[in-house]
């Protein structure tokens, strides 16, 4: 009986060792706790993640889930590498990992909103979106500033550009 009841406790401590801490291990179930908990004030962040890998960050054989065109696309957020990894790296986030990608997830949330998953949007677009606001304006450049109301201003004359293409299929 007492050797059961050790063998139950080491197999029950070894799994959570496991889960917990191995790359690979962790059950979809836990990721998803860990990226709803991660993101509790965001949750159309979660919405994104099931959208995007399912809530995985790594295969049942313990690779890291890649995914899109030739395997570029990495992670429960579905970064694509040519794109982010030199970013993330630079601000100490390993896309590789779990803590990774939700770090860097929320930095691009913080400072895009939900635009970097546009392309999955017809997943996700009925969640609630929250708007992300930076308290720390006052450490904002200028130029950052004019960067992205030029960026802003380009979005308007496309939007314009496509409301006028559409106004002239209605008129035909």
């Amino acid at each position: 009986m007492a050797i059961t009841h050790t063998l139950s406790i080491c197999v029950i401590t070894c799994s959570f060792i496991a889960t917990a801490f191995l790359p690979g291990t962790a059950s979809a179930s836990s990721t998803e706790e860990q990226v709803r908990a991660f993101f509790e004030d965001a949750p159309v962040m979660s919405q994104i993640a099931k959208c995007e890998s399912g809530f995985r960050q790594f295969n049942t054989d313990g690779t890291l889930l890649r995914g899109g065109r030739e395997g570029g696309m990495v992670g429960v957020f579905q970064f694509h590498e040519r794109i982010h990894l030199a970013s993330a790296l630079a601000l100490g986030h390993d896309l590789a990992t779990l803590e990774g990608n939700l770090a860097y997830a929320k930095h691009l949330y913080e400072t895009s909103g939900t635009a970097p998953w546009n392309s999955a949007k017809s997943c996700w677009g009925d969640a609630e979106i929250s708007v992300p606001i930076k308290n720390d304006t006052a450490q904002v450049s200028l130029k950052e500033l004019e960067n992205k109301i030029e960026q802003l201003q380009k979005l308007v004359a496309q939007l314009q550009q496509l409301l006028a293409q559409k106004n002239a299929l209605v008129r035909r």
